[in-house]
């Protein structure tokens, strides 16, 4: 009879264990499956915001493509498509028409002909600076003044066309450099003008 009695309380406690694992997993269980549904909600917000985001600015790009554009054309699918990729793709420079490539290269010969000699007039006058007549390297005052004349009278005149080629920086630079050597050619603080520098250098090459 005792040994039955024993059999049975270990049977009790055997069942007893078993039921507080079961209990216990199933509780497991049931967090995961809790925990697993948040972690999904969570996934699906973000999911969503990004989207909706993704079509807020869609939206926002297609309208900014063209909105002075008011024609029927402009609604079709195929000219919204068009639009987008126009939007999206690089866009080429223009190149320059040819008046405005001309005004370049002749300004650009005003460049190769500046004069960067840094002895010019070291005897007795600072004469550096200026611009060459041609290839050799004399300076002609004369032929000189008159150039930055009409470079001065051309950007008083069409200054808005130089700043619309881009030029205009560049002919005012051109301009000063002409003018300061000119400058330096005769005492402009003096009452009375009676020596001017005309030339320098010379064209006699015989030796």
């Amino acid at each position: 009879m005792e040994s039955n009695a024993g059999d049975d309380d270990t049977s009790k406690n055997l069942n007893d264990f078993e039921k507080a694992n079961l209990d216990e997993a199933q509780e497991s269980r049931l967090l995961g499956g809790r925990k697993e549904k948040y972690v999904d909600l969570g996934r699906k917000i973000c999911v969503t915001i990004l989207v909706v985001a993704f079509i807020v600015g869609l939206i926002t790009f297609i309208i900014q493509i063209d909105p002075n554009n008011q024609s029927d054309s402009s609604h079709d699918n195929d000219g919204l498509v068009v639009s987008i990729i126009r939007k999206i793709m690089p866009r080429k420079q223009p190149q320059p028409d040819k008046y405005t490539q001309a005004l370049r290269k002749a300004l650009m010969f005003f460049n190769a002909q500046r004069y960067s000699g840094m002895k010019d007039g070291f005897i007795g006058q600072n004469l550096v600076g200026g611009f060459c007549d041609g290839g050799d390297a004399i300076k002609f005052n004369f032929p000189q003044s008159f150039a930055m004349t009409m470079l001065s009278w051309s950007v008083i005149e069409y200054s808005g066309k130089y700043k619309a080629a881009g030029e205009l920086n560049h002919v005012k630079e051109i301009i000063k450099w002409g003018t300061d050597y000119l400058l330096k050619t005769f005492d402009s603080s003096a009452d009375t003008i009676d020596r001017i520098y005309a030339q320098v250098g010379t064209g006699d090459t015989s030796g």
